[in-house]
């Protein structure tokens, strides 16, 4: 019993640790999609300067 035990914690560790990797993942593809918004955002807003001027 008490290597089923062990086993079932086991598994329970590494399903969790596999769901906090895909977070991870979810999390960095997140930012740089957030990184590539503040490059656009920040070109339209010198495109609009410079016709303003």
């Amino acid at each position: 019993m008490k290597k089923t035990l062990q086993m079932t914690i086991l598994g329970i560790v590494l399903v969790g640790l596999a769901g906090f990797e895909a977070a991870e993942q979810s999390a960095q593809k997140l930012a740089e999609k957030a990184e590539a918004l503040q490059v656009l955002a920040s070109e339209a807003v010198d495109e609009t300067m410079q016709q303003l001027n």
